[in-house]
């Protein structure tokens, strides 16, 4: 295969425009994409400045020329979701930064900066390079003059162009355009459209006309398709086609729609009594997990919950809480890995709960009993929450993680400068746990984006994996009241209320059971099947005694001694048998007779 690098970018903040909340849904619907095509990505999302945005395209450049050194035919994947307008005579879409103010728009050139780059490149072989464009960067105007919309619009004008480019735009939705937290219309489309084998003009073209017309039409789009095509199709994905119907993003609730939603995995690690059950069901939105109102901890294993947002499903793993008062050291080592049969795939990222106040060494033991826990690979995946810090200096900060970088506090900027992000958030009230999980879903989301969605794993992970594919192998043999009871206990595992491993073993047991039962009942139907053939031998043997059989023995030496060969013949066919080698006249008369009534059974000439 060729090989494949993809750009997104994908910016949600904007200082003086509106937010685009499904931007970052967009950078994770795009991440699990390319990664499911085999594309190496260059994820630029969250709020991203001009410098930020320069230096992740240069980042993509560098790794698309390293390629075309090495090899032949690549292909670049651009997937671009912000607020985007057109300017003058450019015919590709200028895109908004994070810093852009109303007054002074200062805009990212793609024209200049994406498309002549590409044109610049030289692959090795003559085909070139394939380069696929997909746009999602209206933004609503914000002014209240008609004249004054700067959105940028849909143009019949190709760039000037010497690679082989595929374009899908969305244009100009006007004054009707609306922020869409669930992602872009054009990039869920296209998302759920790529994997399959399908050349990628016809993918852009049903993408296009299913956000037009079809389920998930909505009338603010009006996409537009556009290429130069070189003579061979390029197809991206190894699903076998036809294309299927693209269906709405499924809903907050998870109930609209069929597409299955981005599925993120978050484990909750954190010591007794600093509201880590509480953030697990204030981001559940309801009592998912049991809260202790002691000095102990009230998780004793690992549990699972699932909610929607921003069109993801998040699944929530509360686990046995770090520095518990009653578990010693290989207990505790043990609860831990529990959480692995709730999140075999891996997991996306790790929310440190810390309760606000002065950070001290208990604090710091905490954080490095995690470390220890699940290595230094998993700080890529980290996120520290400080749990009530209503009252902190962490309150109302632009940027906690920088706060605690800078900190005089030797100990917290430490810890800081090993994880990803920092959130402050409090937990007292409804409306203080909606902010907080709005803000953490925010930030788990832009965590994903930047890495690529990969997950962490290890090689507990991976054994929980291969206990649960076995697991889903045995369901998917299994049949009638034991299915239907292995499904349910298959959830329990889910929810943390059953050991993956102690079902596995009944699985494995009940499966053996119907193996034998099936066998048991195969060999009763043998016996069934066998009963008529008897009674159809039985009536055969009655009406071959009826029919005229003559029968004769001569008698011979054979080896120095005397044996007879007899002879039986059904006067009526004509069909005759010979036995021979037989002490007795009699004795090879009467097996003469049983050879002709087999014979002629076998030939179906008593019927």
């Amino acid at each position: 295969m060729p090989p494949r690098v993809a750009l997104v970018i994908a910016i949600s903040e904007y200082d003086s425009l509106r937010p685009l909340r499904g931007a970052s849904v967009d950078a994770v619907r795009a991440c699990h994409c390319c990664q499911q095509l085999g594309f190496s990505i260059t994820p630029i999302v969250g709020r991203v400045t001009m410098s930020q945005l320069d230096s992740g395209v240069g980042s993509f450049f560098q790794a698309l020329e390293a390629v075309c050194v090495e090899s032949s035919s690549p292909v670049a994947l651009i997937i671009v979701s912000c607020h985007g307008l057109h300017c003058g005579s450019d015919e590709c879409p200028q895109i908004i930064t994070s810093e852009a103010s109303t007054q002074s728009m200062d805009t990212f050139n793609v024209q200049e900066k994406i498309v002549r780059r590409l044109n610049g490149i030289r692959p090795q072989d003559r085909f070139g390079m394939s380069a696929v464009f997909i746009f999602d960067c209206c933004r609503e105007n914000d002014s209240s003059e008609n004249d004054n919309n700067v959105t940028w619009r849909s143009s019949s004008i190709m760039p000037s162009l010497r690679k082989d480019f595929y374009f899908l735009f969305s244009c100009d939705p006007g004054r009707r355009a609306s922020e869409r937290p669930e992602g872009g219309v054009i990039v869920h489309a296209v998302t759920m459209l790529l994997p399959y084998a399908v050349p990628i003009m016809k993918v852009l073209e049903e993408a296009a006309r299913s956000v037009v017309v079809g389920p998930a039409a909505s009338t603010r789009q009006r996409p537009w398709v556009n290429s130069r095509v070189g003579q061979e199709p390029l197809i991206l994905g190894h699903v076998p086609g036809p294309l299927p119907q693209v269906l709405p993003a499924v809903g907050s609730s998870g109930t609209r729609g069929s597409v299955q939603p981005p599925v993120v995995n978050v484990v909750l690690v954190g010591g007794t009594g600093h509201g880590k059950t509480t953030l697990g069901n204030a981001l559940c939105g309801r009592n998912a997990f049991l809260v202790s109102n002691d000095f102990e901890s009230a998780t004793e294993q690992a549990e699972g919950a699932n909610f929607f947002e921003s069109e993801c499903c998040f699944r929530v793993v509360d686990t046995v809480g770090f520095l518990d008062t009653r578990l010693s050291p290989l207990e505790h080592a043990d609860k831990f890995a529990e959480f692995a049969d709730s999140v075999p795939d891996g997991v996306d990222a790790f929310l440190i709960v810390i309760r606000s106040g002065r950070f001290t060494q208990t604090d710091v033991d905490l954080f490095q009993s995690f470390c220890e826990a699940a290595g230094e690979s998993a700080m890529q995946h980290a996120i520290v929450v400080f749990t009530f810090a209503k009252l902190s200096q962490l309150w109302g900060a632009e940027c906690p993680l920088q706060v605690c970088r800078g900190s005089k506090n030797a100990l917290l900027k430490g810890v800081a400068e090993r994880v990803r992000q920092v959130i402050a958030v409090d937990l007292d009230g409804d409306d203080a746990c909606n902010a907080a999980r709005s803000k953490i879903c925010k930030d788990i989301l832009w965590l994903v984006g930047c890495n690529k969605a990969t997950r962490y794993t290890n090689s507990t992970l991976q054994s929980a994996k291969q206990r649960r594919a076995e697991l889903l192998d045995i369901l998917q043999q299994l049949q009638g009241n034991r299915k239907e009871l292995f499904e349910l206990r298959a959830k329990a595992v889910l929810s943390g209320h059953a050991s993956c491993l102690d079902v596995l073993q009944e699985a494995r047991s009940a499966l053996a059971s119907q193996k034998e039962e099936l066998k048991a009942e195969e060999r009763k139907a043998e016996e069934a099947a066998a009963k008529p053939v008897e009674l159809q031998r039985e009536q055969a043997k009655e009406r071959f005694c009826k029919r005229r059989i003559t029968e004769d023995a001569n008698g011979r030496l054979h080896k120095f001694k005397w044996v007879w060969d007899g002879t039986a013949k059904d006067e009526q066919t004509g069909f005759q048998v010979v036995s021979k080698h037989w002490k007795s006249q009699n004795g090879a008369k009467e097996h003469a007779r049983e050879e002709l009534f087999e014979a002629m059974w076998r030939n179906n000439l008593l019927s």
